[in-house]
Protein backbone atom coordinates (compact mmCIF):
# COMPACT_ATOMS: atom_id res chain seq x y z
CA UNK A 1 0.00 0.00 0.00
CA UNK A 2 1.17 3.19 -1.12
CA UNK A 3 0.17 6.40 0.06
CA UNK A 4 0.71 9.63 2.54
CA UNK A 5 -0.75 10.70 5.49
CA UNK A 6 -2.50 13.79 3.94
CA UNK A 7 -4.39 11.59 1.36
CA UNK A 8 -5.51 9.24 3.77
CA UNK A 9 -7.01 12.50 6.07
CA UNK A 10 -8.77 13.42 2.80
CA UNK A 11 -10.14 10.36 2.18
CA UNK A 12 -11.61 10.36 5.87
CA UNK A 13 -13.39 13.52 5.27
CA UNK A 14 -14.74 12.75 1.93
CA UNK A 15 -18.52 10.42 1.03
CA UNK A 16 -17.67 9.62 -2.45
CA UNK A 17 -15.42 6.95 -2.48
CA UNK A 18 -13.73 5.40 -6.37
CA UNK A 19 -11.87 2.55 -6.64
CA UNK A 20 -10.86 0.53 -10.20
CA UNK A 21 -8.15 -1.95 -10.93
CA UNK A 22 -5.74 -2.23 -14.12
CA UNK A 23 -4.42 -4.98 -15.39
CA UNK A 24 -2.69 -3.77 -18.23
CA UNK A 25 0.60 -2.41 -16.14
CA UNK A 26 1.84 -3.12 -12.73
CA UNK A 27 5.11 -2.81 -10.93
CA UNK A 28 7.19 -6.35 -11.70
CA UNK A 29 6.26 -9.14 -10.36
CA UNK A 30 2.44 -8.13 -9.10
CA UNK A 31 -0.78 -8.87 -10.96
CA UNK A 32 -2.93 -5.72 -10.37
CA UNK A 33 -2.72 -1.87 -9.68
CA UNK A 34 -5.80 -0.72 -8.06
CA UNK A 35 -5.88 2.66 -6.93
CA UNK A 36 -8.36 4.23 -4.54
CA UNK A 37 -9.72 7.77 -5.55
CA UNK A 38 -12.09 10.43 -3.08
CA UNK A 39 -14.45 13.15 -4.91
CA UNK A 40 -14.69 16.19 -3.43
CA UNK A 41 -16.38 19.66 -5.04
CA UNK A 42 -16.12 18.13 -8.35
CA UNK A 43 -11.84 17.57 -7.97
CA UNK A 44 -11.43 13.46 -8.37
CA UNK A 45 -7.85 12.74 -6.10
CA UNK A 46 -5.80 9.68 -6.09
CA UNK A 47 -5.60 8.83 -2.38
CA UNK A 48 -3.93 4.69 -1.89
CA UNK A 49 -2.28 2.82 -4.54
CA UNK A 50 -2.25 -0.87 -4.08
CA UNK A 51 0.03 -3.27 -6.07
CA UNK A 52 -1.91 -6.75 -5.82
CA UNK A 53 -0.91 -10.84 -6.24
CA UNK A 54 -4.48 -12.02 -7.15
CA UNK A 55 -8.08 -10.94 -7.92
CA UNK A 56 -9.22 -12.79 -5.72
CA UNK A 57 -12.66 -11.79 -2.74
CA UNK A 58 -9.74 -12.61 -0.40
CA UNK A 59 -6.90 -10.57 -2.16
CA UNK A 60 -9.94 -7.68 -1.68
CA UNK A 61 -10.63 -8.11 1.65
CA UNK A 62 -7.16 -7.97 2.65
CA UNK A 63 -6.57 -4.81 0.46
CA UNK A 64 -9.40 -3.24 2.16
CA UNK A 65 -8.97 -4.24 5.50
CA UNK A 66 -5.28 -2.54 5.41
CA UNK A 67 -7.08 0.58 4.03
CA UNK A 68 -9.23 0.71 7.57
CA UNK A 69 -6.15 -0.20 9.64
CA UNK A 70 -4.94 2.98 8.29
CA UNK A 71 -7.87 5.21 7.95
CA UNK A 72 -10.54 3.93 10.36
CA UNK A 73 -12.61 6.76 10.03
CA UNK A 74 -13.80 5.31 6.93
CA UNK A 75 -15.79 2.65 9.55
CA UNK A 76 -17.10 5.12 11.41
CA UNK A 77 -18.74 7.36 8.48
CA UNK A 78 -21.39 6.89 5.70
CA UNK A 79 -19.27 6.16 2.61
CA UNK A 80 -20.46 5.57 -1.02
CA UNK A 81 -17.82 3.02 -2.67
CA UNK A 82 -18.06 3.64 -6.34
CA UNK A 83 -16.57 0.14 -8.00
CA UNK A 84 -16.94 -1.73 -11.83
CA UNK A 85 -18.85 -4.64 -11.58
CA UNK A 86 -16.25 -7.13 -10.50
CA UNK A 87 -17.99 -9.71 -7.72
CA UNK A 88 -14.85 -10.58 -5.69
CA UNK A 89 -14.37 -6.74 -5.05
CA UNK A 90 -18.10 -5.94 -4.48
CA UNK A 91 -18.06 -8.64 -1.76
CA UNK A 92 -15.01 -8.18 -0.08
CA UNK A 93 -16.11 -4.24 0.02
CA UNK A 94 -19.19 -5.60 2.18
CA UNK A 95 -17.80 -7.43 4.28
CA UNK A 96 -15.01 -4.65 5.57
CA UNK A 97 -17.22 -1.70 4.99
CA UNK A 98 -21.09 -3.45 6.26
CA UNK A 99 -22.84 0.55 5.99
CA UNK A 100 -21.66 1.35 2.91
CA UNK A 101 -23.40 2.04 0.02
CA UNK A 102 -22.27 0.05 -3.26
CA UNK A 103 -22.83 1.88 -6.75
CA UNK A 104 -21.97 0.27 -9.65
CA UNK A 105 -20.62 2.20 -12.48
CA UNK A 106 -23.08 2.78 -15.17
CA UNK A 107 -20.64 2.51 -18.23
CA UNK A 108 -19.68 -1.16 -16.85
CA UNK A 109 -22.87 -2.17 -16.42
CA UNK A 110 -24.05 -1.26 -20.16
CA UNK A 111 -20.72 -2.77 -21.12
CA UNK A 112 -21.30 -6.07 -19.59
CA UNK A 113 -25.21 -5.88 -21.26
CA UNK A 114 -23.37 -5.39 -25.00
CA UNK A 115 -21.20 -7.99 -24.62
CA UNK A 116 -23.70 -10.65 -23.38
CA UNK A 117 -25.47 -9.28 -26.65
CA UNK A 118 -22.53 -10.58 -28.76
CA UNK A 119 -22.25 -13.54 -26.77
CA UNK A 120 -25.58 -14.51 -27.88
CA UNK A 121 -24.93 -13.34 -31.32
CA UNK A 122 -27.26 -10.58 -31.68
CA UNK A 123 -25.26 -7.60 -32.57
CA UNK A 124 -26.45 -7.59 -35.65
CA UNK A 125 -29.95 -7.27 -35.00
CA UNK A 126 -29.00 -4.63 -31.62
CA UNK A 127 -27.82 -2.33 -34.70
CA UNK A 128 -29.94 -2.80 -37.19
CA UNK A 129 -32.39 0.22 -36.55
CA UNK A 130 -35.61 -1.55 -38.14
CA UNK A 131 -35.11 -4.56 -36.32
CA UNK A 132 -38.30 -5.47 -33.47
CA UNK A 133 -34.97 -7.35 -31.88
CA UNK A 134 -32.72 -4.75 -31.73
CA UNK A 135 -35.38 -2.30 -30.62
CA UNK A 136 -36.35 -4.31 -27.72
CA UNK A 137 -32.24 -4.53 -26.34
CA UNK A 138 -32.49 -1.05 -26.63
CA UNK A 139 -35.29 -0.55 -24.38
CA UNK A 140 -32.86 -2.01 -21.48
CA UNK A 141 -30.50 0.24 -21.53
CA UNK A 142 -33.08 2.87 -20.20
CA UNK A 143 -32.92 0.79 -16.84
CA UNK A 144 -30.08 2.10 -15.36
CA UNK A 145 -31.43 5.93 -15.24
CA UNK A 146 -34.68 4.69 -13.40
CA UNK A 147 -34.88 4.51 -9.57
CA UNK A 148 -34.45 0.97 -8.00
CA UNK A 149 -37.89 0.61 -6.81
CA UNK A 150 -39.25 1.27 -10.50
CA UNK A 151 -36.63 -0.98 -12.30
CA UNK A 152 -38.49 -4.53 -11.85
CA UNK A 153 -42.22 -2.61 -12.35
CA UNK A 154 -40.69 -1.59 -15.90
CA UNK A 155 -39.15 -5.15 -17.08
CA UNK A 156 -42.20 -6.60 -15.76
CA UNK A 157 -45.09 -3.97 -17.40
CA UNK A 158 -43.27 -3.16 -20.39
CA UNK A 159 -39.83 -5.59 -21.34
CA UNK A 160 -41.09 -8.83 -20.52
CA UNK A 161 -44.20 -8.45 -22.42
CA UNK A 162 -42.49 -7.57 -25.65
CA UNK A 163 -40.08 -10.34 -25.82
CA UNK A 164 -39.57 -11.39 -29.34
CA UNK A 165 -40.33 -15.18 -30.24
CA UNK A 166 -36.67 -16.09 -30.34
CA UNK A 167 -34.70 -18.13 -28.06
CA UNK A 168 -31.74 -15.47 -27.73
CA UNK A 169 -34.16 -12.89 -26.54
CA UNK A 170 -35.43 -15.05 -24.11
CA UNK A 171 -31.57 -16.00 -22.56
CA UNK A 172 -30.94 -12.36 -22.43
CA UNK A 173 -33.62 -11.64 -20.98
CA UNK A 174 -33.24 -14.13 -18.33
CA UNK A 175 -29.69 -13.27 -17.64
CA UNK A 176 -30.93 -9.51 -17.23
CA UNK A 177 -33.54 -10.96 -14.49
CA UNK A 178 -31.07 -13.34 -12.81
CA UNK A 179 -27.85 -11.06 -12.42
CA UNK A 180 -29.50 -7.53 -11.77
CA UNK A 181 -33.07 -7.76 -11.24
CA UNK A 182 -33.99 -10.55 -8.85
CA UNK A 183 -34.06 -9.64 -4.97
CA UNK A 184 -30.74 -12.29 -4.65
CA UNK A 185 -29.06 -11.23 -7.88
CA UNK A 186 -25.03 -10.55 -8.36
CA UNK A 187 -25.98 -7.04 -9.14
CA UNK A 188 -29.46 -5.74 -7.72
CA UNK A 189 -30.99 -2.63 -8.89
CA UNK A 190 -30.19 -0.91 -5.59
CA UNK A 191 -26.26 -1.03 -6.91
CA UNK A 192 -26.52 0.05 -10.36
CA UNK A 193 -29.75 2.04 -11.18
CA UNK A 194 -30.62 5.84 -10.04
CA UNK A 195 -32.51 8.49 -11.66
CA UNK A 196 -29.54 11.07 -10.89
CA UNK A 197 -26.94 10.11 -12.78
CA UNK A 198 -24.21 12.18 -11.67
CA UNK A 199 -20.87 10.99 -10.68
CA UNK A 200 -21.93 6.93 -11.02
CA UNK A 201 -19.56 6.22 -13.05
CA UNK A 202 -15.44 5.05 -12.09
CA UNK A 203 -14.54 6.82 -15.48
CA UNK A 204 -12.12 9.20 -13.88
CA UNK A 205 -10.33 6.44 -12.01
CA UNK A 206 -9.82 4.90 -15.61
CA UNK A 207 -8.35 7.94 -16.93
CA UNK A 208 -6.27 8.28 -14.30
CA UNK A 209 -4.51 4.96 -14.83
CA UNK A 210 -4.38 5.66 -18.38
CA UNK A 211 -2.69 8.92 -17.38
CA UNK A 212 -0.38 6.92 -15.24
CA UNK A 213 0.38 4.20 -17.60
CA UNK A 214 2.41 7.34 -19.71
CA UNK A 215 5.36 6.94 -17.00
CA UNK A 216 6.46 3.57 -18.00
CA UNK A 217 7.81 2.02 -21.31
CA UNK A 218 6.71 -0.95 -20.87
CA UNK A 219 3.85 -3.28 -19.18
CA UNK A 220 5.93 -4.42 -15.52
CA UNK A 221 8.20 -1.89 -14.51
CA UNK A 222 10.93 -2.11 -12.04
CA UNK A 223 9.66 -1.72 -8.45
CA UNK A 224 12.20 1.29 -7.92
CA UNK A 225 10.69 3.19 -11.25
CA UNK A 226 7.35 2.93 -10.14
CA UNK A 227 7.35 3.93 -6.66
CA UNK A 228 9.08 7.16 -8.37
CA UNK A 229 6.03 7.52 -10.09
CA UNK A 230 3.79 7.76 -7.57
CA UNK A 231 5.42 9.64 -5.71
CA UNK A 232 5.49 12.24 -8.60
CA UNK A 233 1.33 11.48 -8.63
CA UNK A 234 1.62 12.29 -4.91
CA UNK A 235 2.98 15.25 -4.83
CA UNK A 236 0.26 16.51 -7.40
CA UNK A 237 -2.57 14.88 -4.72
CA UNK A 238 -1.32 17.33 -2.13
CA UNK A 239 -1.72 20.12 -4.28
CA UNK A 240 -5.61 18.86 -5.32
CA UNK A 241 -5.84 18.52 -1.60
CA UNK A 242 -4.99 21.72 -0.79
CA UNK A 243 -6.89 22.99 -3.84
CA UNK A 244 -9.88 21.96 -2.31
CA UNK A 245 -9.08 22.77 1.19
CA UNK A 246 -8.65 26.60 0.23
CA UNK A 247 -12.27 26.69 -1.65
CA UNK A 248 -13.93 25.77 1.88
Amino acid sequence: MLTSEECLNFLSSVTDIYADGTFKYCARYFYQLYTIHGLQDGMYVPCVYFLLPAKTTDTYRVMFQYLVDACPALLSSSINLHLDLEIAAHRAAKSIFPSCTIIACHFHVSQAWYRKIQSLNLTKEYKDSSSSIGSWLKLFFGLPALPPSAVGPCFADILFPRIPDDPRASLFSDYIVSTYIDEFSEFPPAIWASDNIKGRTTNACESFHFHFSKYFNCPHPNIFVFIEAVDEEMKKSTLKIRAVRNRS
